[in-house]
């Protein structure tokens, strides 16, 4: 369970948007501890949210709604902020966040089809 839920999930999801990250121009290693740490905070949340909501019987077209809809946004926010602030002032935290955070929905939507 906890491999499943949480740290495969967390390792992919940190593989795509470190991916992302670099191709922003981000090559330090305060830069790439920055996108794991943001990622490490984050991801956990989100994925124990889903469990929660898989646990107590939500339909899974609701609770991808909830996911997609609702957490993935706030997810984008948060690490926007995380990447503003502790980030080069020549990389966009926004824009950063959000195309990171797309690589990592497709990356991960990509593996559970090869996969699942």
């Amino acid at each position: 369970m906890i491999w499943h839920n949480f740290l495969l999930p967390l390792l992919l999801t940190v593989l795509f948007e470190c991916l992302a990250a670099w191709f922003f121009g981000i090559r330090s290693r305060q830069g790439f501890l920055t996108v794991v740490l943001a990622n490490t905070i984050t991801n956990p949340l989100i994925n124990l949210a889903s469990y929660l909501m898989f646990h107590f019987g939500l339909a899974a077209l609701i609770r991808r709604l909830i996911v997609y809809l609702v957490l993935e946004p706030l997810v984008m926010v948060v690490e926007a902020k995380i990447y503003r602030y502790n980030l080069d002032e020549e990389i966009n935290g926004w824009l950063l966040s959000l195309a990171a955070n797309l690589t990592s929905i497709l990356g991960g939507l990509l593996c559970l089809k090869m996969f699942y």
